[in-house]
């Protein structure tokens, strides 16, 4: 209803609107506001989420999903984690001119990172994807601008130099040979032998009498059978060089060369008698070679020794020889001046390996098992009495390691006594391993499980594994934040993984860094196929990176493998690297087969122990294979008859 009013001369004109037109009206313009602020919000998100940012964190890159000065809830948000080494990018490009994030690029991120690469950097992404001859060129046109060595970007061009050098090279490497670093003659001897094995050889011998501390096993690595003159020439020579950086054993049984007399005399003299088992593997050894003179000349050093520590060595050394007919003149030696327990131990040892085995040692337990006598068959009087809790622990060692050589399971009622009433930690963990391994049950108790020992610890829950394989994985679980990422490798050796356990560890992938990077060991050395493909599929670069760490110690590698072709969230280059592994462990398989039977066990454990570089890409021995050969090697002692 319209109508007109004056007031004081004044015309105005009313309207009367109803309740339901305004609400109606401010219906409208409340619904436009939330349409104008959804429509601005879902532009914004749009707009945040078309644009990507790297993040420098210490050695890795973060990718972000949105903007580094803009932020939403749920943005920026975490996409891909990636390894970063400062010394493969321009000082002055993007990624280390920002010092954190990195201006927004619309471009693929692998396209990005390619571009901020320097020299070292494209040479070594060519060398990933295989062109050689890349490779080459990026590094040639290096040294023309830079050829002189001041840093380490320069030392590691030329290592990587050396993997794809040509007989077009040889002057440049010849050149670098007269460099004083002792890193650039190594590269360039590494260089060498690709085309000339023979003076690469020829360049370490040089070196031996030079004593420049060139690391000899690098460049030992690349050298298989058969082993030529120089080799053969090098080996006789380094034998006598107690201070040359190499292991010699390996290169012996890896090339097919030999030990002359004089340098395996030398190498046992020198040899530590306790640690890191030399004497045994020079032992061993010299039995896979067959040296015609290792038994006569132990046999006569021993006889020769007034001294302990003398005796002992040779003891040891005869007691691995595996003798080729039965040693009855070291009977001789029982009541040696020197004949202590060990000393009759490694007699005892001797003379069973070349006396019909465990025929040859008649063990008798009283029935607490509380006292245990070795007595040799042929010799009935040479009887070593012995008490589970008065041995020291280098003899108790030396014991079990002679009952499992042997297999004499007779003795299980007094390794029992020596697990109870063994005052060393060790020797308990000794005696719980060995009777794991001879498929013993045993209770475990809670005070070996929590002991202040790790290597009581370990044996317990392998033990425990035995019996109750839930309680393992769950006591695993349940301490894993206790255990050191160092000493994870020791806890998994026999573990089976339940499907509980396994659905445990996989929550806790989100925990902090420490706890995710040993869950992803876990489940990458004990859990399924389809569980490797879960880690390599994760956007933590931590737990991609343990995951090929510790896979290759999986049982079922190959069809983790063979699944690759079927899974889309695998990077290429994390796919590459578990083919990779796949291949080095059949490489060291097919090894192991080459050797007799009765030194399968004990070359893994040599293998595991010794080996740390690699023919290329040069790198050391992954923990997955380390473990994969302790456990292939623990199922061969279990497979040993009676």
């Amino acid at each position: 209803m319209h109508r007109k009013a004056r007031l004081k001369g004044l015309t105005t004109a009313t309207a009367r609107v109803s309740q339901a037109r305004f609400h109606r009206v401010v219906r409208n313009v409340v619904i436009g506001i939330i349409l104008s602020v959804t429509f601005g919000l879902l532009s914004y998100y749009r707009w945040l989420d078309g644009h990507m940012y790297l993040s420098v964190v210490e050695k890795r890159l973060l990718l972000y999903k949105g903007h580094p000065r803009w932020t939403a809830p749920g943005y920026p948000h975490p996409i891909r984690e990636y390894a970063f080494d400062p010394a493969q990018y321009e000082p002055e490009g993007a990624i280390l001119r920002s010092g954190s994030a990195i201006s927004v690029f619309d471009e693929p991120v692998e396209a990005f990172l390619k571009r901020q690469l320097n020299a070292l950097g494209r040479a070594e992404a060519r060398f990933q994807a295989d062109d050689l001859t890349g490779t080459r060129t990026i590094a040639i046109k290096y040294f023309d601008s830079h050829p002189s060595v001041s840093n380490v970007a320069d030392i590691n061009m030329r290592l990587l130099f050396a993997e794809v050098a040509t007989p077009a090279d040889r002057a440049r490497l010849e050149e670098d040979l007269k460099s004083f670093r002792k890193e650039v003659r190594e590269a360039a001897i590494l260089g060498l032998q690709r085309f000339d094995k023979d003076m690469a050889i020829d360049l370490l011998r040089q070196d031996l009498k030079e004593g420049s501390a060139i690391d000899h096993s690098r460049i030992l690595s690349r050298y298989g059978p058969p082993c030529t003159q120089q080799l053969q020439r090098y080996i006789s020579a380094v034998a006598l060089v107690p201070s040359a950086r190499v292991n010699l054993p390996d290169t012996v049984l890896r090339t097919g060369c030999t030990l002359d007399e004089e340098g395996w005399w030398f190498l046992v003299r020198n040899a530590a008698i306790f640690g890191n088992g030399d004497l045994t593997d020079l032992a061993r050894i010299a039995t896979l070679l067959d040296l015609p003179f290792r038994y006569s000349l132990a046999e006569q050093q021993l006889k020769s020794e007034e001294q302990p520590s003398e005796a002992l060595r040779w003891s040891i050394v005869l007691s691995n020889l595996r003798p080729p007919r039965c040693p009855s003149t070291l009977v001789k030696n029982w009541n040696n001046g020197a004949a202590f327990q060990w000393l009759r131990i490694g007699i005892i040892r001797a003379i069973a390996q070349g006396c019909g085995g465990h025929s040859a040692v008649q063990v008798i337990v009283d029935q607490s098992g509380g006292r245990a006598s070795l007595r040799l068959s042929r010799w009935p009087e040479r009887v070593l009495v012995l008490q589970p809790d008065s041995i020291s622990t280098s003899d108790s060692l030396l014991l079990l390691q002679l009952l499992r050589d042997l297999s004499l399971r007779d003795s299980v009622p007094f390794i029992r006594k020596m697990l109870e009433l063994h005052p060393y930690p060790v020797v308990r963990a000794s005696s719980l391993d060995l009777l794991t391994d001879w498929s013993v049950q045993i209770p475990v108790s809670s005070e070996m499980l929590m002991s202040n020992s790790i290597d009581l610890q370990v044996a317990a829950q392998r033990a425990l594994n035995l019996r109750t394989p839930d309680d393992a994985a769950e006591f695993l679980v349940g301490s894993i934040g206790a255990i050191g990422l160092s000493d994870l490798i020791k806890y998994l050796r026999g573990l089976v993984l339940t499907p509980k356990a396994s659905h445990y560890i996989r929550e806790l992938l989100a925990s902090d860094d420490a706890t995710k990077r040993k869950a992803a060991a876990v489940l990458a050395a004990r859990g399924s196929p389809d569980a490797i493909g879960y880690l390599l599929a994760q956007r933590s670069f931590s737990v991609r990176s343990e995951a090929l760490e510790y896979a290759a110690a999986n049982q079922q590698l190959n069809q983790a493998v063979a699944n690759l072709q079927s899974s889309q969230d695998i990077d290429q280059r994390d796919g590459k690297q578990l083919i990779n592994l796949q291949v080095r462990r059949n490489e060291i398989l097919d090894e192991i087969r080459s050797m007799p039977e009765w030194a399968r066990a004990w070359r893994m454990q040599h293998i595991a122990r010794t080996r740390k570089v690699w023919p290329p890409p040069v790198e050391r021995l992954d923990a997955g294979i380390e473990l994969f050969l302790a456990d292939q090697s623990a199922e061969l002692r279990r497979s040993i008859p009676d």
